[in-house]
């Protein structure tokens, strides 16, 4: 009886600790990575829904399109036309993406031959424990590709997270920072802060979202109204 208690104790603890990152969340990180290395090296396998739209894009992604979306679920919920009707958008969002994982598929985004390509991606890559650096590094390469395909690239601040996702918001913020400077190297590249209108005192406004992370109705109104200028 003492050694079940004892297990679920054990067991709880250790859900909270990776959960709300107590002691010795820290700990097990920094050791994990002393005999691992860095988690930015691990790249977990494709879920079934990657994969299932990886290879409807592949197949049937073939088209010219007036604008791109990209990103994972915050936009792939999205119904990008419905939005925005007088364009042919062609929504290249997957959900639980990363910055990894789009660059896996980028041959099926820059096969809409786009004028315009809008990018909103990070969370994912930070939820699972990856540096700054190494996220910005990756984003870097999936822009210049689109550049090299003469996309003009709308890089949107990565979203805040709301209360209950408020422990990856200083790393959103850094990524934020160095995108918002690298737009600054190529007139091929803008930066739309769409944090102005749904961030609420450095987090997520709870208005727009019930999970802290997602995006209701309201909460794609503006986001619409932050990037409608340049989808003119």
């Amino acid at each position: 009886m003492i050694t079940i208690f004892l297990s679920l104790l054990f067991y709880g603890f250790g859900i909270a600790t990776a959960q709300y990152k107590i002691f010795p969340y820290e700990f097990i990180k920094s050791a994990k990575k002393f005999f691992i290395g860095e988690s930015d090296a691990y790249t977990p396998p494709r879920s079934y829904y990657y994969q299932h739209r990886k290879s409807f894009f592949d197949a049937f992604g073939q088209e010219n399109y007036d604008v791109v979306m990209i990103g994972d679920s915050i936009t792939d919920e999205a119904e990008w036309e419905d939005l925005f009707p007088s364009l042919k958008i062609a929504n290249r969002g997957i959900s639980g993406d990363t910055t990894d994982g789009i660059a896996e598929r980028i041959d099926s985004i820059v096969s809409t031959s786009a004028n315009k390509a809008f990018i909103m991606v990070g969370l994912n890559d930070f939820q699972r424990g990856d540096s700054v650096d190494a996220v910005f590094s990756r984003y870097q390469n999936i822009v210049n590709a689109l550049l090299d395909n003469h996309t003009t690239v709308y890089i949107q601040s990565t979203i805040l997270g709301g209360k209950n996702a408020s422990h990856l918001n200083h790393s959103i913020t850094a990524l934020n920072e160095q995108l918002k400077l690298f737009t600054e190297t190529n007139s091929n590249l803008i930066y739309v802060d769409i944090n102005k209108n749904l961030s609420h005192e450095n987090l997520l406004n709870a208005k727009y979202s019930s999970d802290h992370i997602h995006l209701n109705a309201e909460g794609y109104r503006a986001w619409r109204e932050s990037i409608s200028q340049y989808m003119r």
